[in-house]
């Protein structure tokens, strides 16, 4: 998710329909799976022979682990996700968990997230 955001930051839209936002999306993403490889040693949205993508729960636990340096690569605000990290955390660990705070924590990750992306 959130290099999916940082993919289509700079036209905000989620889709890139024109040949222009394609290339500029390219770009990007180009990059990015550059800087994640070289910085945190990811391999990040390449297929994989199989089936899929390389997009699985330890990439992103690890991603989200390096919230300062994610935020750096994606543009994506550091804060949320840092929340991210803290909702996959919680989801993974198999301890109980206050649901009512927990639902709190994520309704405002979600207006958190849709304010600055509402796209």
């Amino acid at each position: 998710m959130m290099v999916d955001i940082y993919y289509n930051l700079s036209f905000k839209t989620w889709s890139a329909i024109s040949e222009e936002k394609k290339r500029r999306k390219q770009e990007k993403k180009t990059m990015v799976q550059k800087r994640f490889c070289d910085e945190l040693a990811l391999i990040i949205d390449q297929p994989r022979q199989v089936s899929g993508n390389t997009n699985d729960g330890n990439t992103a636990r690890r991603s989200l682990y390096n919230a300062t340096c994610s935020a750096e690569i994606t543009g994506v605000d550091m804060n949320l996700i840092t929340r991210f990290y803290i909702i996959l955390q919680a989801l993974s660990s198999g301890v109980m968990i206050n649901t009512e705070k927990f639902g709190s924590y994520v309704m405002e990750t979600t207006r958190i997230y849709v304010s600055n992306y509402e796209w």
